[in-house]
């Protein structure tokens, strides 16, 4: 009998907590952000043209870029919301590290390289990486010149 006055107590209390309190709104988090294009398939940059981009935290965003051989190129990341690196590879498996910057914190990462004037036709892709260095998404733009 003991047991049935408990939990007939305790379901007076849920009642009567349940009629004074209520939820005047509920907050659901928006989507998170994602990180551009995959090492498969990257986002192609235009040489001369800014882009808005994203990393997710402790992710990677891939960019591809044609560019003429023997010219000199630079990319800088700038507008960064939160500690970014920027990585461009010489192979489309991101494997053949050309150039890195890895300046700490919101600074802008910016990074130059001749492309090779020995593929025929003379038009080269680079490869582009640009990696959240801690676990805190990031926007950023990159523009290539």
């Amino acid at each position: 009998m003991m047991k049935n006055i408990k939990i007939t107590v305790l379901a007076a209390l849920v009642a009567i907590f349940a009629v004074n309190c209520s939820v005047d709104s509920v907050t659901t988090p928006g989507p998170a952000s994602t990180g551009e294009g995959t090492a498969a398939a990257p986002v192609a940059l235009t040489l001369g043209t800014a882009h808005a981009g994203n990393v997710d935290g402790s992710g990677d965003s891939y960019y591809t870029l044609t560019v003429p051989a023997g010219t000199s190129v630079t990319c800088s990341v700038t507008a960064i919301s939160n500690d970014v690196n920027i990585y461009v590879y010489g192979t489309s498996n991101f494997l053949v590290l050309i150039t890195s910057g890895n300046n700490g914190g919101t600074t802008s990462e910016m990074v130059t390289w001749i492309p090779s004037t020995a593929p025929t036709p003379p038009i080269v892709t680079a490869y582009i990486k640009v990696s959240a260095f801690t676990s805190i998404n990031s926007t950023y733009t990159i523009t290539c010149n």
